[in-house]
């Protein structure tokens, strides 16, 4: 039978890639409708997810002391880049290839996992990602259409969300959940409010139901995405990311009326069938070979991998 942490974590995941999308699709209102700048909306986003996000903080009795400072404001500097860059392409990008172009970010981040982590990962997986890296293509038809420089924000905002992929990774072997997304919200807002204040705009109060939701998205993502990586290897899960294509389309025709192309369709299906590919695979060798209770070491102590990772802290580990 197939682990049950595996399972969870391919669920966190599915329910990260639909409140992403989700967030988007209200940034991009906000930004191109409303007016906001990006990097206002970038500030919202982090600093109403942070104060969403602290009550739980302290409910769980998480101390907010860390000996992994440095590393969790690299992993803040990358999300301010990440993100800037990835609200900066959404009002010049249709939402299904915005999304697509994204699905660059696993990729770099599987292979970032094995070099830096030294996971394992057999030629499924590689072939998996594979699968999910032509059915970007499709989508895109970068022989078809030109998208220029919106192109070139996208691939650089994966990039820089590939490198966080593998700081959250590294922070999950001592940090608790609670204390790796309060960093991340409270550091890169501190580093977003003054691009925001240059370029300020007082809210409506029209406009304030959707600041204060995607506020409450952003604490919602912050405990799937951690939890999706401390069930499950990167590598195992990177392919479910392109689920976020279904629901990027879905949104992109209900919401903007944008018309979901077959090779939008096409594109989806190669990429679900790389995801369900990883999965059978996975299933086959962990009958085999079963890991858990694995020690891994890391800054500031050991961790253990299976419920160790799951209960060292009163709420549940998280990427």
């Amino acid at each position: 039978m197939w682990h049950s942490r595996n399972i969870q974590g391919i669920g966190w995941v599915i329910l990260t890639g639909l409140l992403i999308i989700t967030i988007n699709t209200i940034a991009r209102i906000l930004i191109q409708d409303y007016g906001y700048h990006f990097w206002q909306i970038l500030f919202f986003y982090c600093a109403l997810g942070c104060v969403v996000y602290l009550p739980l903080v302290l409910k769980s009795h998480t101390s907010f002391h860390t000996m992994r400072i440095r590393l969790h404001f690299l992993r803040a500097c990358l999300e301010f880049c990440g993100f800037s860059l990835v609200f900066l392409a959404l009002t010049k990008l249709p939402l299904p290839v915005h999304t697509a172009l994204s699905f660059t970010s696993p990729l770099f981040g599987a292979i970032a996992a094995v070099v830096f982590l030294k996971e394992k990962s057999s030629r499924h997986r590689w072939l998996a990602l594979g699968m999910g890296f032509v059915g970007v293509l499709i989508v895109t038809r970068p022989w078809a259409t030109s998208f220029g420089s919106s192109a070139l924000i996208m691939v650089l905002a994966a990039v820089c969300f590939s490198i966080c992929m593998i700081c959250i990774k590294k922070l999950t072997y001592t940090e608790p959940s609670s204390r790796i997304a309060f960093y991340m919200l409270f550091l890169t807002a501190m580093i977003a409010l003054p691009f925001a204040a240059a370029h300020w705009q007082m809210p409506q109060s029209a406009h304030l139901p959707y600041i204060l939701f995607m506020g409450v998205l952003v604490a919602l993502v912050q405990f799937s995405v951690t939890q999706a990586f401390s069930k499950a290897d990167v590598t195992l899960i990177s392919p479910f990311f392109f689920v976020n294509l279904l629901w990027s389309a879905l949104y992109g025709w209900m919401v903007f009326g944008e018309i979901v192309s077959l090779w939008t369709v096409a594109g989806g299906a190669v990429i679900l069938l790389g995801a369900f590919y990883a999965a059978h695979h996975a299933r086959r060798s962990e009958s085999k070979n079963v890991v858990t209770g694995v020690c891994i070491g890391g800054e500031g102590g050991v961790v253990q991998i299976g419920e160790e990772l799951a209960t060292a802290s009163s709420t549940v580990h998280p990427n």
